[in-house]
């Protein structure tokens, strides 16, 4: 493009659902102000929409277990993206308990007092 020339930007936008999922072919004209094409032929390209239904996650908090009070305890999280995304993990615990880190699948941490602890 020239220094003196200048360029009109025109955005096109469409919304897709699900029953649009498949490959387009899209074209480009581009024509001067006075309608004269500037160039002989259209600028091709594809554009692909794959929309899918994000599924959830599947979570498993491990199995119930007895323990004395003052002994650590490491839970045994863990999940699956069926849609093959990362996972992530984030614990609620009770309130008083603090767990190593609430953002891993087997955090760990001791409790100080009989009780039932309930991890989400």
């Amino acid at each position: 493009m020239s220094p003196t020339a200048s360029a009109t930007v025109f955005v096109f936008s469409r919304a897709f659902g699900l029953a649009d999922n498949g490959t387009y072919a899209v074209s480009l004209r581009a024509a001067d102000v006075a309608g004269n094409p500037v160039a002989t032929q259209p600028a091709n390209s594809t554009l692909v929409v794959d929309l899918r239904l994000a599924r959830p996650p599947l979570a498993n908090a491990g199995s119930d277990r007895t323990v004395a009070a003052g002994s650590p305890v490491s839970l045994a999280g863990s999940g699956f993206n069926p849609d093959g995304g990362a996972v992530v993990y984030s614990w609620t615990s009770p309130g008083g308990t603090v767990l190593s880190d609430p953002n891993a699948p087997t955090p760990s941490f001791t409790p100080n007092t009989p009780g039932t602890y309930t991890f989400r």
